[in-house]
């Protein structure tokens, strides 16, 4: 997906060589705009409309269902890339509206309440304060493993308790899945299994 100020950028360019195209507006990190444009593209705007009505109410379905158990705790979700590990924040992608703002889950500290994401080394994490730690390793072809390791050999990984107790786990990539209504549902899929104690 094209970020906001990429698209701003282009927009420019193609203004200063005038050619005559009109390049989409999308709210950048709007994962519905995103689909209602491609389904214009295909005249399916009334499917993708349902398609997204309907996933809104498995949220609220899902929702009602993991107050007992997911609803309850503090949730932290990590990319680990080859350069850094990410802590998501609460806002401005669709993977953190869906899990914060749609299922009302308590994010963990340090997670950001105004920011998508911070990046940091593996040594400067601090102790995470959270019940569970999603993560995903990110291109492990250029080495993110490495980073994960070097993670794992911190101090401040082995005191914390969401890994004492084993509730550290990798996931999939969420955060592209986030991006289309079938992902989306898969993410819902893999918190049910959790609710019900079976593995992602």
């Amino acid at each position: 997906m094209f970020t906001e100020r990429y698209l701003q950028s282009a927009k420019k360019d193609m203004r200063s060589i005038n050619l005559c195209m009109d390049i989409p507006n999308f709210p950048a990190w709007d994962w519905r705009v995103n689909q209602m444009k491609l389904a214009e593209l295909v005249n399916r705007e009334r499917e993708a409309e349902q398609v997204i009505t309907r996933l809104d109410l498995r949220l609220h379905e899902v929702r009602s269902e993991l107050k007992s158990t997911l609803g309850k705790e503090r949730i932290t979700i990590m990319q680990v890339n080859h350069r850094a590990i990410g802590i998501q924040g609460t806002c401005d992608h669709p993977l953190n509206e869906m899990l914060y703002s749609k299922l009302k889950f308590t994010p963990g500290n340090p997670v950001p309440d105004h920011m998508w994401r911070i990046e940091m080394a593996p040594e400067l994490m601090p102790c995470l304060e959270t019940d569970r730690l999603f993560i995903q390793q990110h291109n492990l072809r250029a080495g993110s493993d490495k980073i994960f390791t070097r993670l794992q050999e911190t101090p401040s990984w082995k005191a914390m308790d969401v890994v004492k107790n084993n509730r550290a786990q990798l996931i999939p990539n969420w955060f592209l899945m986030s991006w289309t209504p079938a992902g989306r549902d898969h993410i819902l899929d893999s918190l049910l299994s959790l609710h019900h104690g079976s593995a992602i």
